[in-house]
């Protein structure tokens, strides 16, 4: 166990056993229902506007894994670029889901 030799809150929520190896491969769109958009308002309870690169605007939710723990590396804030995922059984597209979050070195990749 990780000693708690700084005190403070969170020391031992920052300790090593929750680290894990970080993947950093960039992943980019793979079919149709990828899209890539930018987060364009905040709405709470685990949901965001966003605007997709097809000027569709779109109700984003946030899933698990961008929250919690993984929410110091996933952190999904205003006008970030993400890649969602459009819900095939929706016609015409009102929901969708965050599938990733780029950061500024993925994004000069992608362009």
């Amino acid at each position: 166990m990780v000693k708690n030799t700084t005190g403070g809150t969170g020391t031992k929520s920052l300790g090593r056993k929750y680290q894990g190896s970080i993947d950093k491969r960039l992943r980019l769109s793979e079919n149709e229902f990828e899209k890539y958009a930018c987060v364009t308002k905040l709405l709470g309870n685990g949901m965001c506007q966003i605007h997709t690169s097809d000027n569709m605007k779109l109700l984003g939710h946030i899933r698990k894994k961008f929250k919690g723990k993984n929410k110091r590396n996933n952190l999904v804030s205003l006008f970030s670029i993400v890649l969602v995922g459009l819900r095939d059984y929706e016609n015409p597209p009102k929901n969708c889901d965050i599938m990733i979050i780029y950061d500024d070195i993925q994004i000069e990749q992608i362009r």
